[in-house]
């Protein structure tokens, strides 16, 4: 990214997880990854992975949000991330779903949770935070076992994006009104339209420009819907 060092406060994204292209042939999607194979070898999989976390971190002030899933065509990943980001690794979230798919291959368990790691710039030798929105002493209590259904977000049509109560979470407990959250894999726009919502600025790299207008028209959708608001 061309970038400047510490130009924006946080990060919250969901890469590529390297599911292997022939998903798309097993009905799930017509739209995803189109300009992008997600059917690496693995260990170019790991290196593009740690080369996308570094520079993330280089152009973040804070955390970095990172949420990825362990499969077949990405085995070994979380041990990568822990051995290769131990040092920045600040808190680990757990998405524990409530409604988890069965499995498309047969004989196996379904996948009932993802990982989301806090990867930080924000003192990650300590556990507690500087940079964020809430405090227990407040009577805040923030989790890192997040107990919340599958689904698709509620004005698209599309099976590959996290729901918004995802970086809703992380937007509204770990930045603050006016900060700039970062999402390089912005995908259908749910990160940009959660930040735009909670009065934050947003940033977004997007390949495939099916995406791009996907996003462009549910910011335009929800700018529109906004000032429907004020105006009642």
């Amino acid at each position: 990214m061309d970038m400047p060092d510490n130009s924006v406060d946080i990060c919250i994204t969901s890469p590529p997880y390297n599911i292997g292209d022939n998903r798309i042939n097993r009905g799930f999607s017509k739209q995803n990854y189109n300009e992008y194979s997600d059917d690496l070898n693995t260990e170019v999989y790991f290196k593009i992975t740690n080369s996308w976390i570094n520079e993330i971190l280089r152009i973040c002030k804070y955390h970095v949000f990172w949420n990825v899933q362990e499969s077949s065509k990405n085995r070994g990943i979380y041990r990568e991330i822990e051995n290769v980001f131990k040092d920045n690794i600040k808190e680990r979230f757990v998405w524990a779903k409530t409604n988890t798919p069965s499995s498309i291959q047969d004989k196996c368990c379904g996948s009932g949770w993802e990982m989301i790691y806090c990867i930080s710039k924000d003192k990650p030798e300590q556990r507690s935070f500087t940079h964020c929105n809430f405090s227990n002493r407040s009577g805040d209590y923030i989790n890192n076992i997040l107990i919340k259904p599958v689904g698709r977000c509620g004005d698209i049509n599309h099976h590959y994006t996290f729901p918004e109560w995802l970086p809703e979470f992380f937007i509204l407990n770990f930045s603050r009104p006016g900060d700039i959250i970062l999402d390089p894999f912005m995908g259908s726009g749910t990160t940009a339209k959660m930040a735009l919502k909670n009065e934050r600025q947003f940033i977004g790299f997007e390949i495939s420009q099916g995406y791009v207008d996907i996003c462009n028209s549910r910011i335009k959708r929800w700018k529109e819907q906004d000032r429907l608001t004020e105006w009642f």
